[in-house]
């Protein structure tokens, strides 16, 4: 208990052996899917000592997703969005954590995506039409509000690949990477056809949160984000910066 009262009063704690390698403390990060690579993501930054991490999702936790995803049995019944903020309350205690039941639907734009507070947005929902529609009010976002400052990552998981896509709006005027954001893109019917309780896997998705956490770290230090694109492929561990998806199944 006089541990636990400690983490409450300071994130330092939290930081006591990686204190001289990155600060996270002040990076505000919403996360907008909350399944295997979400709810990894926001595990992941919570152990960093992210104090501020929005959540929201509109799924409830299953069976299927203890082997895969970021959840525990007690917690079987949940909406994803509230356990994701359980756990991570219990990793950090003094996070700031706001948390949405929210779907997807028309062009509608989640309101985590109009807070200026967020500097880093993590979209990792399951299907293709629902990211198309989000990266299209995000960029148009970025545009009319001039937002500068934002990392903006798409990440995905096909059976045992892991694609990320790295948007930076680090200077002003900010750029519209919605054209380049639409060469990254496929139908769900092109993707992998598989319910994603199969296609995803525990190794995979914590190498996911891991990844993306360490970009997060790069672009907050303002060290180079070295590629825009990533593709790695579990069976054949190749991993690529220029492939695109397709291409790198294809060789696996």
């Amino acid at each position: 208990m006089d541990y636990f009262r400690s983490v409450q009063e300071s994130n330092s704690t939290l930081r006591t052996r990686n204190n001289n390698l990155y600060d996270l403390t002040s990076t505000s990060v919403g996360i907008i899917g909350l399944g295997a690579i979400g709810s990894f993501t926001a595990s992941a930054l919570s152990r960093s000592a992210v104090r501020h991490l929005i959540l929201v999702d509109d799924d409830i936790v299953g069976p299927e997703n203890i082997g895969v995803q970021d959840f525990t049995i007690p917690q079987i019944g949940m909406t994803k969005e509230s356990a994701v903020y359980q756990n991570c309350m219990s990793i950090n205690p003094n996070a700031y954590l706001q948390h949405e039941k929210y779907r997807v639907e028309g062009s509608h734009m989640p309101y985590y995506l109009r807070n200026d507070d967020v500097s880093v947005h993590v979209m990792a929902v399951d299907s293709m039409e629902s990211r198309v529609v989000i990266a299209k009010a995000y960029f148009d976002w970025v545009i009319k509000a001039r937002q500068v400052n934002r990392l903006f990552i798409d990440a995905r998981m096909g059976a045992e690949t892991l694609q990320l896509y790295l948007f930076q709006h680090n200077a002003e005027p900010p750029s519209n990477n919605l054209h380049d954001y639409m060469d990254t893109w496929y139908s769900d019917e092109d993707g992998d056809i598989e319910p994603c309780a199969r296609r995803a896997t525990a190794y995979c998705s914590t190498f996911a949160g891991s990844i993306i956490t360490s970009e997060i770290v790069k672009w907050v230090q303002g060290n180079p984000i070295r590629t825009n694109s990533l593709v790695f492929n579990f069976p054949s561990l190749l991993l690529d910066a220029d492939v695109t998806y397709p291409k790198a199944v294809a060789e696996s």
